[in-house]
């Protein structure tokens, strides 16, 4: 679990070039409240996509998905279960 949730955050760090602080933001933080453009998004999606050698799901590709670190870690434990 914490080598997906480490991947996850660094995708998100690169993704928002460091806007958000992915070490210190909480599991539950809502990221496009704070801001998270839908290109930092789909950023995000595709590091995290590179980094665990993944593909997201058609269903998976929504706003919902992507809008905390503990919702895209469900997204990935579903896709590697």
């Amino acid at each position: 679990m914490t080598d997906i949730l480490t991947e996850i955050r660094s995708a998100l760090d690169e993704a928002t070039r460091g806007s958000i602080d992915a070490s210190t933001v909480d599991a539950e933080t809502d990221l496009i409240a704070r801001g998270m453009s839908s290109h930092q998004i789909v950023q995000w999606m595709l590091g995290i996509e590179e980094a665990l050698d993944i593909e997201f799901e058609d269903e998976q590709l929504n706003r919902d998905t992507f809008r905390t670190i503990d919702s895209v870690y469900k997204a990935v434990d579903t896709l590697l279960g």
